[in-house]
């Protein structure tokens, strides 16, 4: 999720203050999620920003794509305010929350930001670097889903940071799931079929050549 700022770093960097990311990340019960990135500047900084992206936002959003290849990016909005010197860019992101099974889900978090609970099904994760002459703060609002429950910190098996929580699935992503895995089943019973198809045929091509 970091990667995104990266491009923002790049485009200010030429001014030594601070830079301050906002983002908003809004996630449903099936895992995916609403992001809404809120960038405000400077003077200056809304200079560089609006000479890179305010007559072009198609090229953010070719960057953003670029550098989250792991997710499906689609709905994507942007909003500029010049009396505010503000850039809203908004977008949905399916994964963004993994399910674990037996109703368990995990948001992944980089180990270098501070979690803070606000409520049980919102979160606060917060971070400040310091490169060069860049100093920058990134804030990201997690909200969970409404039936979300038993939210907490904890590491997964790959010992990386997540926060976890606990969501039954409803009915209807149950169909869904059970849905992917019927097809999954149906396309290797078909493969399996063609290979025992294709092994048949060429033993009679080989037993009618004898």
């Amino acid at each position: 999720m970091k990667k995104i700022f990266v491009l923002i770093l790049l485009t200010l960097s030429l001014f030594a203050e601070k830079i301050i990311i906002q983002l908003d990340v809004n996630v449903n019960e099936c895992g995916d999620a609403k992001i809404t990135w809120t960038q405000k500047a400077t003077a200056f900084q809304w200079k560089m920003l609006v000479q890179k992206y305010g007559n072009n936002p198609a090229l953010l959003k070719r960057e953003i794509i670029a550098s989250l290849p792991g997710y499906e990016l689609t709905n994507f909005s942007f909003k500029r305010n010049d009396i505010e010197r503000t850039m809203i860019f908004s977008f949905d992101a399916k994964g963004v929350v993994k399910y674990k099974g037996n109703g368990i889900w995990h948001f992944k978090y980089e180990k270098k930001f501070t979690p803070r609970k606000i409520s049980p099904t919102e979160w606060f994760f917060t971070d400040t670097e310091n490169e060069g002459n860049i100093s920058a703060e990134y804030d990201i609002s997690l909200k969970l889903p409404k039936r979300a429950k038993k939210a907490h910190l904890t590491t997964n098996e790959f010992d990386e940071k997540v926060l976890e929580y606990f969501l039954k699935p409803t009915i209807f992503q149950r169909i869904s799931i059970v849905t992917y895995i019927g097809i999954g089943l149906i396309f290797i019973a078909l493969v399996l079929a063609l290979i025992a198809l294709f092994y048949k045929e060429k033993s009679k091509t080989v037993d009618i050549k004898k």
